[in-house]
């Protein structure tokens, strides 16, 4: 016996319809929480959940998604669906005095929301839309908060019966966003453990465990794909900062170096520390002679930083650069041995340079 045929009242009555979307919520209930252990990735297990909803739940005919920083100036639906999901797809709520009274901002304070009426005649341009096109007369925003950081989210659900989600009952739809909520800390542990595994501790960037990510970025199928280069940068005379400075000096170069790297980059360039006192760096886009101009540009930005050694006197470093243009069919391991091999090339030729593989 299905979770419907349980739920279903043994003889007729007014309340058939009520009964009905009860054992469609109970049952997309039972069904999202089967998905969990099935679906990796949250934005598809999210988007499967609101799937099952709208599917199951008679008069249900939008069901939405917006998570992130809940300070957030804009809040335009990730996930949607349910037959009026068009309507969602071009919806933008600006964070203004009237919408922050609205349901959403609300929610995504925290704050439980009542059911509110749709008409043709709302305060909110978008509903009346709604209302209009639609035939929408009820939203219910329920707010969605990960257990494991500070990211929140909003569940919009529309429906196009007046009272429903009171007759229905607010704790089943409430239970619903619990489970959405869930999938939100799933994210957030992912990300944590990706962190402590992905993130080196004394620089805060990415490690050598991150090269799949470095691979998706930047590795060519052929000549028609877009250029891409690698930087293979080491701290000249690191031996000896370390000897004459102490480590605890050396690893406060590694960090300043690091950070400077991080600075002067694009937003789209990603930077490793490979080991020791090597770092990587990915630069999609990026022909021979633009990655040869970023690595003279950040070999004169390190070299301009002035690190404090025990004493207090202030000391400089110098760095020396391989860079490598991706070849079409090439493999990252490739790529590296040749940046590697221009990195030898930079030291041979007296340090603090950049050689061109």
């Amino acid at each position: 016996m299905g979770i419907r045929e349980w739920l279903r009242p043994d003889i007729a009555s007014p309340e058939t319809s009520a009964w009905q979307a009860l054992s469609g919520v109970a049952e997309a209930l039972v069904v999202c929480a089967g998905a969990v252990l099935d679906i990796d990735d949250e934005q598809q297990l999210l988007q499967h959940y609101c799937d099952q909803l709208t599917e199951l739940v008679p008069s249900l005919r939008l069901a939405w998604i917006w998570f992130g920083d809940p300070d957030t100036r804009m809040i335009v639906p990730q996930v949607r669906a349910g037959a009026a999901r068009a309507y969602a797809e071009h919806l933008c709520i600006p964070r203004t005095r009237l919408t922050e009274r609205g349901p959403a901002y609300r929610a995504l304070q925290g704050q439980r929301s009542e059911p509110y009426r749709i008409s043709a005649t709302s305060l909110f341009g978008p509903w009346r839309e709604m209302a209009r096109q639609h035939a929408m007369q009820e939203v219910l925003v329920l707010p969605l908060q990960s257990s494991v950081d500070a990211q929140r989210g909003v569940l919009a659900l529309y429906a196009d019966v007046p009272g429903y989600f009171e007759r229905i009952g607010l704790p089943l739809f409430e239970a619903m966003a619990g489970l959405f909520s869930s999938a939100l800390s799933r994210a957030a542990r992912h990300k944590a453990l990706e962190n402590a595994v992905m993130v080196d501790a004394l620089t805060g960037l990415k490690n050598r465990h991150a090269v799949p990510v470095l691979q998706r970025q930047l590795l060519r199928a052929d000549d028609d794909a877009a250029p891409a280069a690698l930087l293979l940068l080491d701290i000249d005379h690191f031996k000896s900062i370390n000897d004459v400075h102490g480590h605890a000096v050396g690893d406060q170069v590694l960090g300043a170096i690091g950070q400077t790297l991080r600075l002067h980059v694009r937003s789209g360039d990603l930077v490793l520390r490979w080991g020791g006192e090597e770092f990587l760096l990915g630069l999609p886009g990026a022909s021979a002679d633009a990655a040869w101009a970023v690595a003279e540009s950040l070999r004169q930005q390190v070299a301009a930083v002035r690190h404090v050694q025990a004493d207090g006197q202030l000391f400089n470093v110098t760095v020396s650069i391989g860079v490598a243009s991706l070849l079409p069919a090439e493999s990252l391991d490739q790529a590296v041995q040749r940046a590697d091999g221009a990195l030898y090339a930079a030291k041979r030729g007296g340090r603090n340079r950049s050689v061109l593989a």
